[in-house]
């Protein structure tokens, strides 16, 4: 069942008459709806105006991009970061530069489709892409393959220990990831993956994703080193592009101590659900992140039928695709987490 809204949900809505509790979408720390982060947008969109109408690169640019890109890099760990106007964008902004560049890329299973075009090495098996990328750096070639994947993944031996990767010759490859579901949820202050890919000693690692997810700003970003960031600027696709709307940067710029206290709840709740979820096995998730995956529609109606609303629709079309999650964020109390818990205890029970 779809609910067409003329509000953001946040962690309750109402409709035709009847109020649900939310555990769906990406808004993970909740900051679509709090106070203060609104408020500092709305000043912003006062002062910056809601769009910047020039390409990044005109002659006329505003300093807060590049302002807010440095703390962005201090905050995840990184050298260097872009904003650009989507997540999607920055993930093809991204694939563009290396495909260009003579990059061979090779895709993880289910990697988001920002950073994939047909004519990149796709698999369906973890093995075959083993052993595509071990026959491939046989060859000596003077590039070093590419992997392209999801810094967190519900379907795979993922994050955080990463194992997978941890089988490849890693400083051999490059690695590219897509943090979209990373930034703001997980690792230190909710920094996201980068420095932990980082350390996992590859040739070289580059990071990008949605800012409007954890981190409620209509943007992407791509994180990596000075030199990297310096040619993706000059590149076409960056340089011509609109940047992200200045109130919106110019807010995440801002937003730190927000972000930081939102993340201490988020973790405090997601501790809190897991203490006393009784069936975690019937789960797919991620250590220390907020989302959890099943496949059982009957649960999906059986919530439904006692006000709890989750994440359920055909991402990408298809019933394959389907993406069915609970999703805790920083907005739910104690009494929503515990009536969730209550109602999983008697669907687990029958």
């Amino acid at each position: 069942m779809s609910f067409l809204l003329n509000h953001n949900p946040g962690r309750v809505f109402t409709h035709d008459g009847v109020e649900y509790r939310y555990f769906g979408g990406t808004s993970y720390l909740g900051l679509q709806t709090h106070p203060d982060f609104l408020k500092t947008f709305a000043e912003n969109i006062l002062h910056y105006g809601s769009s910047h109408g020039a390409s990044r690169n005109s002659n006329v640019q505003i300093g807060l991009y590049e302002k807010t890109e440095k703390v962005l890099a201090q905050f995840t760990g990184a050298e260097a970061c872009l904003t650009t106007s989507s997540g999607f964008m920055a993930g093809q902004i991204l694939r563009d530069y290396l495909g260009s560049a003579g990059y061979d890329l090779f895709h993880f299973p289910g990697s988001h489709a920002a950073l994939r075009v047909a004519s990149d090495f796709q698999f369906e098996a973890l093995e075959d892409l083993r052993f595509s990328i071990l026959n491939y750096l046989k060859k000596k070639t003077s590039k070093p393959p590419v992997l392209l994947f999801d810094s967190i993944s519900f379907s795979s031996d993922h994050f955080p220990d990463y194992a997978f990767l941890k089988s490849l010759p890693l400083d051999q490859l490059i690695l590219v990831a897509d943090d979209s579901h990373g930034i703001g949820v997980v690792s230190e202050e909710g920094s996201g993956c980068y420095a932990s890919l980082k350390a996992l000693g590859a040739k070289d690692v580059l990071v990008c994703g949605s800012l409007a997810k954890a981190l409620a700003t209509p943007a992407g970003f791509i994180l990596g080193s000075s030199d990297r960031m310096e040619a993706i600027r000059q590149r076409p696709v960056f340089a011509g592009a609109s940047p992200a709307s200045p109130a919106a940067v110019a807010t995440l710029g801002s937003a730190v101590k927000h972000i930081s206290l939102q993340h201490q709840k988020l973790k405090a709740n997601v501790s809190y659900f897991l203490k006393d979820l009784k069936n975690p096995e019937f789960f797919q998730f991620n250590p220390g992140h907020a989302g959890f995956n099943f496949s059982d529609r009957r649960l999906v109606t059986y919530l439904k039928d006692h006000q709890i609303i989750v994440t359920d629709f055909e991402y990408a079309g298809g019933g394959a695709n389907r993406l069915t999650r609970i999703v805790i964020t920083a907005l739910h109390t104690r009494e929503d987490l515990d009536h969730l818990l209550g109602v999983l205890k008697r669907y687990f029970s029958t």
